[in-house]
């Protein structure tokens, strides 16, 4: 039987595009992000990870705004590198576990969850950003990448993402084949892309968040998405997707990890989580 190894959660943004691919580790600026990352990939080798499950949202490069899926996940063999206006990455190719991804999307779909089912899709950097920080190359998982609109409203609900790591983590558990699974959500946290207040960051509100998100993430399930837009930013929707990831754990968690880190144009944050049941 699969085995459900924990949980990562991990902002993303452009911007961690940028550092990776010009090796800014050594720049004063981008050492506490390099490393913000480190403990993530030594409890990915510690874990044994075979197949990471990345709720994500795609940012245009597969869908657009006339057609955006609530749900979407990818069953390829491997996956194309988005081009997000710099050329292609030198990133070594994703590669997908078929069998996984293909039982989990009849399995989520017997569950009720309406997926859009891709054959291809390309990933961009709501993957792709922060992936290269924790996971050495060629990478030595395969990845299932499942997208959740948070760009197109309406959007999902925090209690709808909740389910869904449910399920998730139901599904993992029920699958035939001896692997060590993880669910990454990722993300947020505080940013504004827009407006007169391009640019804003709310660092005490990412720390009062991921306070609620560890300890209660209950209290939080009947919030509206405005209102963690009204706290952290217009793209603060994105953080419903972190709770794909805390639904799938157990009411009380081991923190194996947490850094919060005031990036360019976004709170930058990592968490790992373990059951602590």
């Amino acid at each position: 039987m699969a085995n459900f190894v924990g949980g990562i959660c991990t902002s993303h943004n452009g911007a961690l595009m940028h550092g990776w691919d010009y090796q800014l580790r050594e720049d004063p600026i981008w050492t506490p992000l390099f490393e913000s990352y480190d403990p993530v990939r030594q409890w990915i080798i510690d874990k044994k990870v075979d197949v990471l499950f990345f709720v994500f949202n795609d940012h245009v490069s597969n869908f657009f705004f006339d057609c955006y899926p609530t749900f979407a996940i990818g069953i390829a063999e491997q996956y194309e590198h988005a081009d997000e206006g710099s050329g292609p990455r030198d990133l070594a190719v994703p590669y997908g576990d078929v069998p996984f991804s293909r039982y989990m999307a009849d399995y989520l779909i017997r569950d009720e969850f309406d997926l859009t089912v891709c054959q291809e899709m390309k990933l961009d950097h709501g993957i792709m950003g922060p992936t290269p920080y924790m996971l050495d190359q060629p990478w030595p998982v395969k990845f299932v990448p499942f997208c959740v609109n948070v760009i197109q409203h309406p959007i999902p609900s925090v209690k709808r993402c909740w389910k869904l790591g449910k399920s998730i983590r139901k599904a993992i558990e029920a699958y035939p084949e001896d692997i060590n699974v993880a669910v990454v959500g990722t993300g947020g946290l505080s940013h504004e892309l827009q407006g007169t207040n391009f640019g804003r960051i709310e660092l005490d509100w990412d720390n009062e968040f991921m306070d609620k998100f560890e300890f209660e993430p209950e209290s939080m399930l009947d919030w509206d998405v405005k209102e963690f837009m009204d706290r952290g930013g217009s793209e603060s929707a994105e953080t419903v997707m972190w709770f794909a990831m805390r639904g799938a754990m157990s009411k009380k968690v081991k923190r194996i990890h947490r850094n919060l880190y005031r990036g360019m144009l976004t709170g930058m944050a990592v968490l790992v989580f373990e059951d602590a049941e």
